[in-house]
């Protein structure tokens, strides 16, 4: 890419703003939660175990899905809450309805789908995967987070409407 430089000066100020919001809420509600600056799938044990984890918008990014998730919930004694882009129609009438029922009918299939193009140059060159849901669910489950729940809705990124799920995921099995 051409303008690597620059959409890394975006992404940087971007981080910033992010980590100046959750220091201003963490102030205004007189929070109690810690921040840990770390990748995902180097966790150092001493960060200890926690009540609940959330983890938004990162496992698409990460070269290793599964390792992530099975970071993070090896940190988590209740519950999990993870959440992603979603890759799912949206049913906006009856006639919808009707033309999507097997969809509705049929369980989906956990899926994670390898998503660079190298000869896109418009991709997103830090997106890894596309992830289902019920990727999430299984791979939760595999790991002792035996209950869980699917949400979808609609977040706003730059005044546009994205499509998101949030999964979550409760302990069924103790952690060790």
């Amino acid at each position: 890419r051409d303008n690597w430089q620059e959409e890394l000066k975006v992404l940087l100020k971007g981080e910033a703003m992010l980590r100046k919001s959750y220091w201003y809420a963490h102030k205004a509600f007189n929070s109690k939660s810690k921040l840990i600056l770390s990748h995902v799938n180097d966790l150092p044990a001493e960060i200890g175990i926690y009540d609940i984890s959330l983890m938004c918008s990162v496992i698409l990014h990460l070269q290793n899905p599964f390792l992530g998730i099975q970071n993070m919930l090896r940190h988590t004694k209740e519950k999990a809450i993870i959440t992603e882009i979603g890759n799912y129609k949206r049913i906006k009438s009856f006639r919808d309805i009707k033309r999507n029922s097997k969809q509705l009918i049929l369980p989906r299939l956990p899926t994670i789908e390898f998503y660079p193009e190298v000869n896109n140059k418009y991709h997103d060159i830090m997106t890894w995967w596309k992830i289902s849901p019920e990727f999430i669910v299984n791979v939760a489950s595999i790991l002792g987070f035996e209950t869980s729940s699917i949400n979808y809705h609609v977040q706003y990124f730059n005044g546009h409407p994205l499509d998101m799920f949030t999964v979550v995921c409760e302990r069924t099995v103790p952690i060790e």
